[in-house]
């Protein structure tokens, strides 16, 4: 019987416990969005260089080492829970979507890099819109060029070992047709977010592929 007890009593201690970690869990959540909402927010009125940390905290009601608690930079804050593919997630698109512009596969899977799932649809749409509103966010980023340029690289050239009759230019060599494609892929992705900057609603990559192609004819 005091056996029982004890079991009991050490049940609804562990009980309390789980609903404290839930409801912390929960409080960081909800400060983490409301900061990635704050900042996205001034990110689409003012433009990315004229938001500063500070103003974020104020918007938020937190200091700025709470900030520094939940983003590295005001950039990562920005991005979010968004997400540069490898090439592991490349190549499987790729095979997902056999009969489709390897250009526009991959630079499907980039453009959902950035807008990665949230807990909040609003959320998406905000990041979505201020990425559009200031794409340097995305590209200024040297780590960002680092690790995407040797992904896309790669992923060429695994695709084009596998499948030579999908190459564009076979009358270049494997290594070379793979920096063009890789050249062209951001070329088109960098033309996609400034041609949707500029509509109410964004535009279609292959759209922008079409008027990068039209444009170098």
């Amino acid at each position: 019987m005091v056996v029982l007890k004890a079991m009991v009593v050490l049940s609804r201690k562990v009980t309390i416990v789980s609903r404290i970690l839930v409801c912390e869990k929960e409080k960081k959540e909800q400060t983490r969005q409301a900061l990635e909402k704050a900042i996205l927010c001034l990110v689409i009125e003012k433009g990315y260089e004229e938001v500063t940390v500070e103003e974020v905290c104020q918007k938020v009601g937190i200091s700025r080492k709470t900030f520094f608690n939940y983003f590295s930079s005001k950039r990562a804050a920005v991005l979010g829970r968004s997400y540069i593919p490898s090439k592991e997630m490349f190549l499987k698109a790729l095979e997902s979507h056999p009969d489709s512009d390897y250009i526009d596969v991959i630079t499907g899977c980039i453009e959902h890099g950035l807008t990665a799932e949230d807990a909040s649809q609003e959320i998406r749409d905000l990041r979505k819109t201020a990425m559009l509103s200031s794409p340097e966010i995305f590209f200024r980023s040297n780590k960002s060029s680092l690790v995407l340029q040797p992904a896309i690289i790669e992923t060429l050239h695994a695709y084009f070992t596998k499948y030579p009759e999908r190459r564009k230019a076979p009358e270049l060599s494997l290594d070379e047709e793979c920096l063009i494609g890789t050249s062209a892929i951001i070329c088109v992705m960098r033309s996609h977010i400034m041609l949707s900057s500029f509509k109410d609603h964004p535009a279609r990559i292959s759209e922008a592929r079409e008027a990068v192609k039209r444009y170098l004819s």
